[in-house]
């Protein structure tokens, strides 16, 4: 691996979504010539198609870039066509729109000898093929934006209705008058279910797990205030690059915090009259470390007290004729069933043996600083993996570490400090976080210790001096517009 300083000149972005849009921006302001591709014909990534209804979970203030606000008449929570919107006039308003190649779709990409990049571009408008060699390559396509992970029923051969991903309806027409079978438990498959409780028969929800879902007010307290600031992470687990202080609150906290999530959860479950069959059976300290937790869509609680969808915490074990077979022996009904079981994880795109050696564990493919591969030289990836809560505020902090980094304004890390910091990190997640096949991804809660330790490597540590400075640290909500001077400055910084 590269352990010296190296100003790349020309960089591939393969993906023009929230990540692909802030590493553009990021490789500008280093003055780096970049060029991004997207398959579609606008920026936007999985918000310019999406399934019907879609929108950010979180309120539009958590979810933008430091640099830039949502427009002041936007939604609570900003649907597809505002999202792609607000992109859009980011793009123009950096002047980065000649970065971008829409409707040019990557087919593969071939590392050279010299860990150069040769892409195959296809020109969806023309049919024609070229290709292009780069010095970088940073992918920006998504944990959620590639191919569906539909799973295989038992029997769906013989099954006589409909059987459908979660990402491919584009109407209620789909659900009116059938009785709809939703698989999944996640943020897409609530909205599947949400969506389908207002023209369907019947709405059965089906997963293994019930997860619980964290409204943006518990009484008169903004948990959007609440959650987002590095207090709360101390009721929560460590996170793997703590400091000594932060350590020390941790341990001085341990007696009180399982105590405290669990009034938290009952507060939930009460104010909410959540029905007792709808009750999680995970806690919320798992969760805040997962891919699965979402904010509460108010109308899926409204159709649960109201019996217009009903949750069975189990798996189809079956299907066959119009019914749903369960593993808890109960049979369902089942006109359309709606697989809302996420996406696969593929590298595909990469050929000759790239693709084996950025093979994942069965948790997950981790990357230092969930951005570098040790094991491939010239590639980053950006947003694509990383789960956060923030996910604009993320792919804005990943990008402009990566682009100090491009710019020779900072040492590349050796690879033997990039597998010491990788391996504290495995050790760590596969401690305090729940296990599933996207556990290296995971940043979550962590979010804001996360942007810390990337601040701290691009040379712009927070100093805490003094008591009104440490409540500050530690009390002040980490909002994206919070870190607008701080990015700002993080953009020219070279160490």
């Amino acid at each position: 691996m590269e352990t010296e300083r190296r100003r790349y000149k020309r960089v591939a972005v393969i993906g023009a979504g929230v990540a692909g849009v802030a590493a553009c921006h990021a490789l500008r302001k280093r003055g780096i010539e970049c060029v991004v591709f997207e398959s579609k014909d606008r920026v936007g990534g999985l918000w310019v198609d999406n399934y019907y209804g879609a929108c950010v979970q979180l309120p539009h203030y958590l979810y933008e870039y430091p640099e830039q606000r949502f427009k002041d008449d936007v939604d609570a929570n900003p649907s597809m066509d505002q999202v792609c919107e607000y992109l859009e006039t980011f793009v123009d308003a950096n002047g980065i729109r000649d970065s971008f190649r829409f409707k040019s779709k990557v087919t593969s990409v071939l590392q050279l000898e010299d860990s150069s990049w040769a892409l195959s571009i296809e020109d969806l408008t023309t049919g024609e093929s070229r290709i292009e060699e780069f010095a970088y390559l940073v992918m920006c396509n998504g944990l959620y934006s590639d191919k569906p992970n539909r799973i295989k029923l038992e029997g769906e051969q013989h099954f006589q209705g409909k059987l459908i991903h979660s990402s491919e309806y584009r109407s209620t027409e789909v659900f009116a008058g059938k009785n709809v079978v939703v698989v999944g438990a996640g943020k897409s498959g609530i909205d599947a279910a949400t969506t389908a409780s207002t023209v369907a028969k019947s709405v059965s929800h089906v997963g293994r797990t019930k997860y619980f879902t964290v409204p943006l007010y518990l009484g008169p307290v903004n948990n959007g205030r609440l959650f987002f600031t590095r207090g709360l992470l101390l009721f929560l687990s460590p996170f793997y690059h703590g400091n000594r202080v932060t350590q020390a609150l941790h341990w001085l906290l341990t007696p009180v915090k399982w105590p405290l999530l669990k009034l938290f959860e009952i507060a939930l479950l009460v104010s909410f009259r959540i029905p007792f069959s709808a009750w999680p059976n995970t806690s919320l300290l798992h969760e805040a470390h997962s891919t699965r937790t979402s904010v509460s869509d108010i109308n899926y609680l409204k159709a649960l007290r109201k019996k217009k969808i009903r949750v069975y915490k189990t798996t189809v074990s079956e299907v066959e004729g119009k019914t749903a077979n369960l593993a808890n022996g109960k049979v369902l009904e089942a006109d359309l069933i709606v697989l809302a079981t996420g996406w696969d994880y593929t590298f595909q795109i990469f050929d000759g043996d790239i693709g084996k050696r950025l093979q994942p564990d069965e948790d997950g493919l981790y990357l230092y600083k969930n951005m570098l591969p040790t094991t491939v030289n010239g590639l980053a990836f950006v947003g694509s993996n990383c789960s956060s809560y923030v996910n604009p505020f993320t792919d804005t902090v990943q990008s402009v570490w990566l682009a100090q980094l491009l710019a020779g304004d900072r040492p590349m890390p050796k690879r033997k400090e990039m597998e010491e910091d990788l391996r504290k990190m495995k050790a760590s997640k596969r401690r305090f976080y729940p296990t599933e096949r996207y556990r290296a991804t995971i940043v979550q809660a962590h979010s804001p210790y996360y942007h810390d330790d990337l601040m701290r490597e691009m040379g712009m540590g927070r100093k805490v001096r003094g008591f009104w400075s440490f409540l500050s640290y530690w009390l002040q909500p980490q909002w994206p517009k919070n870190w607008n001077s701080i990015v700002e400055e993080a953009h020219t910084v070279r160490i």
